[in-house]
């Protein structure tokens, strides 16, 4: 990947500046962000996996006539009863003012960014684990389409159809290498030690990650406070991935649509290290790339990932 140009080291605190001579390509939602044009979401509530989707999702297989070729999960790289089957991409708002999440620890890999005036909006994506609760979901009038492998959920969506696009969804690609040989994750190798990930997004929305030696996890906070689950755990993942990203000049009024197509600086805290990367992503049915400044590609500890999708107008970053 000698073409790609060397990525800049971002860790002060400063505002992340538009990178040039860039191509892209608009292809996402007004709310989160992940490919395809789509309209406004709306607060649905909750998803219940109580009764028909729990009972279909786990039985679900892969269209494809062989068993997937890798060993671990391909979202996380852990090694622990892998099945075949689709992962679940679901859009939630904020948790501010509507309640602690539901569901959310469980997923496998989480994208943020910022939606309507400001607010943050995550997609979720579950694969190794199904929850029987999601909350709180968010519906759009237009799905954002995925790499092969996930399946896209709208809040106000039938079983039946739902089921039924599972069936063909197949088994999705590895998202990233994880060092599952236990050599050292690339950050770990290369960066250098931090402690804290603060993320401006926007005025309302501007969560911190702060390293747990004891967990080996970035841990979630929304200024003084922990940002728990509905069982009452912190938030935590492995890893966190900063993305920065250009707008889309699209955007409605009082949103912030980014676009995920093209290629981007960023940085990538693994352990409690962090290391500039640069991503790469060719179209909305293809899955993401990272590599090191040294074009060589990103490796992570294996475990559960969270990105934020920085703006390179609006929003900045900083690691200490």
């Amino acid at each position: 990947m000698s073409t790609n140009p060397q990525p800049r080291r971002a860790m002060a605190a400063q505002p992340v500046r538009r990178s040039r001579g860039k191509t892209w390509l608009v292809v996402t939602m007004s709310v989160v962000i992940l490919g395809g044009v789509g309209t406004a979401a709306y607060f649905l509530g909750w998803m219940d996996f109580t009764a028909q989707w729990s009972a279909a999702i786990p039985g679900i297989s892969s269209s494809a006539s062989e068993e997937p070729s890798i060993q671990g999960w391909p979202l996380t790289g852990i090694e622990v009863n892998v099945s075949n089957r689709p992962a679940l991409a679901v859009e939630m708002a904020s948790s501010a003012d509507l309640g602690p999440y539901d569901g959310l620890e469980f997923a496998d890999l989480v994208f943020e960014a910022v939606g309507e005036y400001g607010n943050s909006r995550i997609t979720a994506v579950f694969h190794s684990i199904i929850p029987t609760r999601i909350s709180p979901v968010l519906s759009g009038t237009n799905p954002s389409p995925w790499p092969h492998g996930f399946m896209n959920y709208l809040g106000d969506q039938d079983p039946s159809s739902f089921v039924a696009q599972a069936q063909g969804a197949g088994f999705p690609a590895p998202f990233c290498d994880f060092d599952t040989e236990y050599l050292g994750s690339t950050a770990q190798r290369q960066g250098e030690m931090v402690s804290m990930l603060s993320i401006h997004l926007s005025e309302v929305s501007a969560p911190m990650w702060l390293w747990d030696f004891t967990l080996g996890q970035w841990l979630r906070w929304d200024g003084d406070d922990p940002v728990v689950s509905l069982a009452g755990s912190q938030l935590g993942v492995t890893n966190v991935l900063i993305l920065e990203i250009d707008p889309s000049p699209q955007a409605p009024a009082g949103s912030s649509v980014a676009t995920t197509l093209g290629w981007g600086r960023g940085a990538a805290a693994s352990g409690q290290m962090i290391v500039p990367i640069t991503w790469q992503r060719d179209s909305n049915t293809s899955m993401w790339q990272f590599f090191d400044e040294y074009g060589e590609p990103l490796v992570l500890v294996p475990g559960t990932t969270w990105v934020e999708l920085i703006p390179t107008t609006t929003a900045y970053w900083s690691a200490v």
